[in-house]
């Protein structure tokens, strides 16, 4: 990433940029049965027959596994690389281009809405839940996952060398 999220936020653009060369380098992707547990058995009750908005859906792997589910589901991510991922893998899933702090919907267009281990890498984490907030129906829910616990590669890198990047 262009800067430290210590000295300043990167803007949308150098997001994009970054988002963009990791998922062209390999794709981001947590362990599929993470993605399984969480739609068939975590969440289900709260997705089935909803509709739903996965942002930071990334390569469309945990919308992947809400079809069947639901079949109303929206996956929505900075990345146009990562969307090229996820057409590919889930073709008939609804994929938007978009940027969390700006979200491309009308107010109360969901009943679920998740972003599961995204959230610390937006650039001004306050908006993009305030956007989530206006989103939801009322009644519904918002489901967040921050960090992405289930990365255990990074964990263990972390651990082994003590570098935890610029």
């Amino acid at each position: 990433m262009p800067e430290s999220p210590l000295t300043s936020q990167p803007t949308i653009q150098e997001l994009r940029t970054f988002y963009d060369q990791e998922f062209k380098r390999a794709h981001i992707k947590d362990e599929d049965r993470a993605y399984q547990w969480m739609a068939r058995r975590r969440f289900k009750t709260y997705i089935e027959g909803k509709t739903v908005l996965d942002i930071g859906c990334g390569g469309g792997f945990f919308l992947k596994e809400l079809r069947g589910i639901t079949s109303s589901a929206i996956g929505m991510d900075l990345s146009g690389e990562a969307l090229q991922i996820a057409s590919q893998d889930t073709p008939k899933s609804s994929l938007v281009q978009g940027n969390a702090e700006q979200l491309p919907f009308l107010s109360k267009s969901f009943d679920v809405v998740f972003c599961l281990g995204s959230l610390e890498h937006f650039s001004d984490i306050t908006g993009a839940l305030r956007e989530m907030g206006q989103l939801v129906q009322p009644g519904g829910w918002i489901f967040l996952m921050v960090p992405n616990l289930f990365w255990y590669k990074d964990i263990i890198s972390v651990l082994r060398t003590g570098d935890i990047g610029p």
